[in-house]
């Protein structure tokens, strides 16, 4: 001993002559190793035998006593953060951080891994458009974002995408923007551009002087039970239809 012989326990025995138990055969006797948790067992042997030391300093994880804000015996610093902010996850969402789409992810984590949020917000785009946010084009991304962005046109300025728009001439103009301009005509004043509907009264896919004698005809003399010439649907048959007659003569649009 006097020569450098181990002893570790002090006992004048060189701990070769009494090794007994060396679990990780150091030459050092197990009763002599850290042994934190005082199972007889050192700590490297429990850590080699699977005992947690999740940041692999060699301390068993519940002989350090940091922080473990859910409790789960794992130390806060070894659990997911996607965040960054010293807080695990599942803790940040159990102090009320968002997870609008409760995936189980930060909603902020989400959009750094790519998740949209086009207008910048702080909410995900799938959970505006969970919360009625509109997206008349089923794209995935809501209506005033498409506009904003300019992956949208609105020409009539609804705040509507055009592409959403009536357009029943498929002229690429909102059909009560081609009204407004003058392009097209709207006699009977429904919204729809006279060339997409068909005055036809009698029913053989055009309008002409059958059309015509019909409505006259029936001029402010509608039967009540059925009038195909009340073509505006006031109820009565008069100027309006007769002039939808005369805009819309010769074959019905295909």
């Amino acid at each position: 001993i006097a020569g450098g012989a181990g002893d570790c326990n002090g006992n004048g025995i060189p701990d070769a002559c009494e090794l007994g138990d060396d679990c990780n055969s150091n030459g050092i006797p197990d009763t002599c190793e850290t042994d934190c948790d005082g199972n007889g067992v050192p700590d490297d042997c429990d850590i080699a035998g699977g005992a947690e030391d999740c940041n692999g300093n060699g301390i068993l994880d519940p002989c350090e006593g940091g922080d473990d804000c859910n409790g789960n015996g794992i130390l806060d610093e070894c659990e997911a953060d996607c965040d960054a902010n010293g807080v695990p996850d599942d803790c940040d969402l159990a102090g009320g951080a968002p997870d609008c789409d409760g995936n189980g992810v930060i909603d902020v984590c989400d959009m750094a891994g790519g998740a949209p949020d086009c207008d910048g917000d702080g909410v995900l785009d799938t959970c505006e458009l969970d919360g009625g946010e509109p997206d008349c084009n089923g794209n995935g991304t809501p209506d005033q974002c498409d506009l904003d962005q300019g992956d949208s046109e609105d020409v009539d300025a609804n705040g509507v995408p055009d592409e959403c728009d009536p357009d029943c001439n498929e002229n690429g103009i909102p059909d009560a923007l081609d009204i407004d301009s003058g392009d097209s005509d709207d006699g009977d004043g429904n919204g729809v551009p006279d060339e997409c509907e068909c005055a036809d009264v009698t029913g053989d896919e055009s309008v002409g002087i059958a059309d015509l004698l019909q409505v006259l005809e029936h001029w402010h003399d509608c039967p009540a039970d059925s009038c195909q010439s009340d073509l505006d649907g006031d109820g009565d048959v008069g100027l309006v239809d007769l002039l939808m007659v005369v805009s819309a003569w010769g074959d019905c649009p295909a």
